[in-house]
């Protein structure tokens, strides 16, 4: 009588064990479910926080990039 064992895949590089794409799958989703996901309110406030940082941090730069140009255009022309 033959036994039917599946050998497991060994990657080539590392010789360490891996998996086929099906286990993965299925173990990413396992792992999934044990995440905490943020609520409607907590990624809508979160949301704002990043738009109002990037806009702030976008006038900075601005006024920077403005200061600077206007700072050496008057330094050449002199």
């Amino acid at each position: 009588m033959k036994q039917n064992k599946t050998k497991p895949l060994i990657n080539r590089r590392t010789g360490t064990p891996s998996m086929g794409p099906i286990q993965f799958f299925r173990e990413t989703y396992i792992e999934l479910q044990k995440c905490i996901w943020p609520t409607r309110d907590q990624i809508i406030r979160l949301t704002y926080t990043v738009i109002i940082i990037a806009v702030i941090i976008g006038i900075v730069l601005t006024l920077v990039d403005y200061g600077l140009t206007q700072s050496f255009s008057r330094f050449v022309n002199v």
